[in-house]
């Protein structure tokens, strides 16, 4: 009877005890496929592998294990049992506590998307129509880019930078900047070629060197912008009251550079001279020695004290000493 008693405990303790040893012996197991997608610049075990466990926290510290940088976006890079074996120890698990189900040898490569030409174009085009001084007024006649672009999955933005946009041009360079979850993940350059169709001013008959521009001079012509001088006038009303500084044909647009603000007052104008400083106010009578436009600099003579002083002109009567 005791024999009896004594052999189905030990067959009872063997059952419990043992099956104890084995949960304890392997408390997780690691499955890891022979092809594995990451989706960062660094990627863990649970990028990886699925873990299986009743152990949370210990789940939770296996999918956490760092195993290395990811590859460029189009390569591919080999990990080995043996690595992932090391990783394992290095990170504090006992061989006997993580079964590990993988090839000798796993391809890890970069989830991509493709960017198409088409959709690179219609960034551009938003681009010019959202920025550009003439959007409205612009044709886009060609929209240059490479034919797709290859990029990591993410949030995607893209940035878009370029010359001076206020100054027209046939042909604008572009330069692209892909944002992968805020940080750079590739540039590339776009060429755009636009027309810009504008009323222009133009000279309604010749116009002669130091002639005083009237509305009559002028009359506008619709012409492409991006052909034209950046200075060109677009409004008759900003060139009304210059002179010429040189011949202008008629149907010439008139640029910038071509006219200027006449003198308002020239040598022997009588001027009257303001001095003010600190609630002081001091006039005199002048003369003015040379040609000046407001704003500009001239000399005056003070015909009280018959010093020659130099002063700013304010109009063509008014000229103030600034001390």
């Amino acid at each position: 009877m005791t024999r009896r008693i004594s052999l189905h405990w030990w067959l009872t303790a063997l059952v419990l005890f043992g099956t104890g040893t084995v949960a304890a012996a392997e408390r997780a197991a690691v499955h890891v496929p022979a092809s594995v997608e990451v989706n960062s610049d660094r990627f863990s075990l649970g990028d990886m592998a699925s873990v299986d466990t009743a152990d949370r926290d210990l789940g939770a510290r296996l999918e956490a294990l760092s195993i290395g940088s990811a590859p460029l976006v189009g390569q591919e890079r080999l990990i080995n049992r043996e690595y992932v074996e090391l990783r394992l120890r290095q990170g504090g698990f006992e061989a006997a506590a993580v079964a590990l189900h993988m090839p000798e040898r796993v391809a890890v490569h970069r989830g991509q998307v493709r960017v198409d030409a088409a959709e690179m174009e219609a960034l551009v085009v938003q681009f010019i129509r959202e920025r550009h001084p003439f959007g409205a007024l612009t044709t886009i006649r060609e929209v240059a880019v490479p034919a797709e672009v290859l990029l990591p999955k993410g949030a995607r933005q893209c940035v878009i930078d370029g010359p001076d946009l206020g100054t027209p041009s046939r042909t604008l360079p572009l330069q692209l900047t892909f944002l992968v979850n805020g940080q750079p993940a590739r540039r590339l350059n776009a060429i755009v070629r636009l027309e810009i169709i504008h009323e222009v001013v133009v000279a309604a008959r010749p116009i002669s060197r130091h002639q005083p521009i009237g509305p009559e001079d002028l009359t506008t012509r619709r012409l492409d912008l991006a052909e034209l001088p950046a200075d060109v006038f677009l409004r008759p009303e900003d060139v009304v009251g210059h002179w010429a500084q040189t011949g202008i044909g008629a149907g010439r647009a008139l640029r910038k550079a071509q006219v200027e603000i006449p003198p308002v007052v020239r040598e022997g104008d009588r001027v009257l001279i303001i001095a003010e400083r600190s609630g002081l106010r001091v006039t005199a009578l002048g003369e003015v020695r040379d040609a000046a436009r407001p704003g500009e600099h001239v000399p005056v003579l003070n015909l009280d004290s018959n010093k020659t002083v130099v002063a700013r002109v304010v109009d063509s009567r008014t000229v103030r000493v600034e001390f």
